[in-house]
């Protein structure tokens, strides 16, 4: 295996989310409301895992790895545009979170910026995947010998065993700031 093979696998799963929020997009035109829960869930997984853990790996790990290389500029061109689609990706996200709040509190007017947002989502991760897989990826292994490349798997699988604890330390603090509770001597 080499270290598209991870990424690739995430991205399965990530087209798996984006045939949803394609099916609940058809389903808010036509009903002319929004599902807070589904974009909540939505979202909390686009920035755990197709953000923070996929995208993560990919900048943190396997493009630092190139930066460091004499790539082809073609080669760091698409390197740059992967990047800028990610940053694309995560303003997307956090407007769509936004949008929704402001639906919850009462102004049904962003309906349409909602539906808006989720067909952004659809389009920009197909065409990103696309790029990865049938241009950057094949390109990036050239740079990458047999041994790092499976350092590279190894650096993945660590990164991966972080994120259940990141998520849920995320998840005690949105606790703790939106609770109205006394903690007490519990209390950090």
């Amino acid at each position: 295996m080499n270290p598209s093979g991870p990424l690739r696998k995430e991205h399965r799963l990530i087209e798996k989310l984006l045939t949803l929020i394609y099916h609940e997009t058809l389903l808010m035109k036509k009903q002319k409301r929004v599902n807070p829960v589904f974009i909540d869930t939505a979202v909390d997984f686009i920035k755990i895992y197709a953000d923070r853990t996929h995208h993560g790996k990919e900048e943190q790990i396997l493009f630092e790895t190139l930066k460091e290389r004499k790539l082809k500029e073609e080669d760091r061109l698409m390197m740059e545009e992967l990047i800028k689609d990610h940053v694309t990706a995560r303003q997307i996200t956090e407007q769509l979170f936004e949008y929704k709040n402001k639906y919850v509190l009462g102004d049904h007017d962003y309906l349409q910026r909602i539906v808006e947002k989720m067909d952004e989502l659809g389009s920009i991760y197909p065409a990103h995947i696309w790029k990865e897989e049938n241009s950057f990826f094949p390109a990036a292994l050239t740079y990458l010998n047999e041994s790092e490349q499976q350092d590279m798997i190894g650096q993945f699988w660590d990164f991966d065993k972080n994120m259940i604890h990141i998520k849920y330390t995320q998840v005690i603090t949105r606790l703790k700031e939106t609770s109205q509770a006394d903690t007490g001597e519990y209390g950090y």
